[in-house]
């Protein structure tokens, strides 16, 4: 399992304005556990 992601007011309204929680809170908890789930992709890959 490459991490867990939750279920948050963030990521839904993030969603329902159509930007990345990345790019609209880059500094928050959930955007770090996607940082952490993308470094982890691109160490498996290469």
């Amino acid at each position: 399992m490459l991490g867990e992601i939750p279920i948050s007011q963030e990521i839904m309204e993030a969603t329902d304005a159509g930007e990345p929680i990345t790019s609209k809170n880059p500094e928050s908890q959930v955007s770090e556990i996607y940082r952490s789930i993308a470094e982890k992709i691109v160490n498996v890959l290469n």
